[in-house]
């Protein structure tokens, strides 16, 4: 399960573990529900609401899970799950778990994030934290939330291309640090 801010590439970095386009990303706020990706022998695609669950096309996924696209009306059906399937080798292991940003600033997206952040970290085996910046108080209050459900933390310093390798290491330590006399965790 991959959790971080939004903008921090979750999407990005599934996607080129997958080596394909399977989750959209964006400039703006993206990702408005939680995506599982699973193995399949075809590419398709499942939503889950309220009424219920049913199979899309993945260009309607596409669209769908776009957080500017979500219905903020109290008449329809608001999507919290996703599912995609996938023809990939490594997915026949592994199910990999998308979630929005957990700081979105569209209308009711940090809430409905945050959310969909605990259920989903409740059947996690690994979590991903995401970073592409030193660790605030935010990521935080995020992390202290999920580090109880979570089997394994892993913390991913992302983009960190855009930094020099001794602010890199900087980063690191320092987020490290945090998190360990902070939450008590070494993640790795």
């Amino acid at each position: 399960m991959f959790i971080g801010r939004f903008k921090t590439g979750k999407s990005t970095i599934i996607n080129t573990i997958l080596g394909d386009e399977l989750l959209p990303a964006d400039v703006d706020e993206c990702t408005a529900g939680v995506t599982f990706i699973q193995y399949g022998p075809e590419l398709g695609a499942f939503t889950r609401s309220r009424d219920g669950r049913r199979q899309i096309p993945f260009t309607e996924y596409l669209t769908n899970v776009q957080a500017k696209n979500v219905s903020t009306s109290p008449t329809q059906p608001r999507v919290s799950n996703f599912w995609v399937r996938a023809p990939h080798e490594l997915l026949r292991a592994l199910t990999f778990v998308d979630t929005p940003g957990y700081d979105g600033v569209l209308p009711g997206s940090a809430a409905r994030a945050l959310a969909a952040i605990r259920i989903a970290a409740r059947n996690a085996d690994v979590c991903v934290f995401v970073l592409d910046h030193p660790i605030s108080d935010k990521d935080l209050s995020v992390l202290r939330e999920v580090a109880d459900t979570c089997r394994e933390l892993i913390m991913v310093l992302n983009r960190s291309d855009e930094f020099d390798y001794e602010s890199v290491n900087q980063i690191r330590d320092f987020s490290l640090s945090v998190v360990h006399k902070q939450l008590g965790l070494r993640p790795s």
